[in-house]
């Protein structure tokens, strides 16, 4: 799958609320965009990463790509990110004379020995990511046959040609390259629209991901409550005052206080099981989704777990 990578293609990301498409161009040697696009999904069309209506999805992808600016798409190979909520990580340590076949046999019984499925039910991938002299560390990526299935379906009545499927977990730690770090791990909070996901990339690999059903819909929805107010006028105030203590006398930054105390709660326990049971250290926390962009979020997270918190430039 890897050396997909090095075709010409765009990178889709669909979600439950929206689609977006990106294509990066080179020129000089300096990455610049090439065009982008992104239309909004109605409720009932992708529900959880699951498609419920693939006439309506492949009508929205069609529409997304005939009207990216700043020009239209020059290619129809696309890289397309899977849902997280349907993937599956497993790190193997596996003799290092094991090639091949047995290799490939090896990782999957591994894997599904913590994976609740059968192995017809599953796609997998896998990198190698350290040999040594007697051991090899190996990780495993799965994700539902069926799934796939329907995506790559819906995607090729769209007129486009599927390269690969990546996950968006794994695309943010090559984007985020940079800011990896050798002497701890790093933490990922990807904060969407319905959920926030949680990646520790730690010792070249992606080491634990977990999915918390707390993101910025829910910012909205609290303010809308406590303030009586619509939630178009909720996600306004979520945007321009935030978490900062001078707009609006600090009444949004209080609303959100109360409310972001579960997300810590979730933050501060994945990162200390992490550290537990790995005996290293989370070093930083990196900020990125949609929801991320909320004023001051970073240095409120960032003072709250006692961990250097900011949105990267990728």
């Amino acid at each position: 799958m890897l050396n997909l990578f090095k075709k010409p293609a765009f990178g889709l990301d669909i979600s439950d609320y929206s689609i977006e498409a990106l294509e990066l161009e080179k020129k000089l040697g300096k990455i610049y965009l090439g065009a982008y696009g992104r239309v909004e999904l109605e409720k009932g069309i992708v529900e959880d990463g699951k498609i419920l209506n693939k006439e309506k999805l492949k009508e929205k992808i069609k529409k997304l790509i005939g009207n990216t600016v700043p020009r239209k798409l020059k290619i129809n190979q696309v890289i397309v990110s899977l849902p997280e909520s349907k993937t599956f990580f497993h790190i193997s340590k596996l003799p290092a004379n094991l090639v091949g076949k047995e290799l490939y046999s090896a990782i999957e019984s591994e894997a599904l020995k913590t994976i609740p499925l059968a192995p017809e039910d599953l796609y997998f991938d896998f990198q190698i990511a350290k040999k040594e002299k007697d051991w090899q560390e190996v990780l495993y990526v799965g994700t539902l046959r069926e799934t796939v299935n329907e995506y790559l379906g819906v995607l090729k009545d769209a007129g486009l040609s599927p390269l690969a499927f990546d996950i968006e977990s794994a695309s943010l730690t090559r984007a985020f390259g940079a800011e990896m770090i050798k002497d701890g791990g790093v933490l990922i909070a990807d904060i969407g629209t319905t959920t926030t996901v949680l990646t520790i990339f730690d010792e070249e690999l992606i080491r634990v991901s977990a999915i918390v059903p707390i993101a910025g819909n829910d910012f909205t929805r609290v303010i809308s409550e406590k303030l009586k107010i619509s939630l178009e006028k909720a996600e306004g105030l979520k945007r321009n005052c935030g978490l900062n203590p001078k707009k609006r006398e600090g009444k949004i930054m209080l609303i959100l206080q109360g409310f972001l105390q579960d997300i810590l709660n979730e933050i501060k326990t994945f990162i200390s099981f992490y550290e537990e049971k790995s005996g290293r250290k989370i070093k930083k926390i990196l900020l990125c989704g949609g929801s991320s962009l909320i004023p001051e979020l970073s240095s409120y997270l960032a003072s709250n777990i006692g961990i250097n918190t900011y949105i990267p430039n990728p």
